[in-house]
């Protein structure tokens, strides 16, 4: 868990130094975590019970699923032009 004891300011130091690295060198960088946060910031998500994968996820491509899902009902309502009109 490389954030486990930090503050909010070193865990973001450390996470963008991270993904600097992942880019640089275009690697995989695996992060063992238990914070929802620093999950919801990367590619890819497996989630271990009782050392069995129980779930496999890509927690930046469902937010985006969500909103582009939110943005057509607010277009199909007309709610998202009254908003920017």
């Amino acid at each position: 868990e490389p954030t486990g004891s930090l503050d909010s300011a070193s865990t973001e130091t450390v996470m963008q130094a991270l993904r600097d690295v992942q880019r640089e060198l275009h690697t995989t960088i695996i992060i063992v975590t238990h914070s929802p946060d620093i999950a919801a910031n990367v590619d890819r998500v497996i989630t271990l019970v009782d050392g069995l994968i129980a779930e496999d996820t890509n927690p930046l491509a469902s937010a985006e699923l969500t909103a582009i899902k939110l943005l057509k009902e607010k277009r199909s309502t007309g709610e998202w032009q009254s908003i920017h009109q």
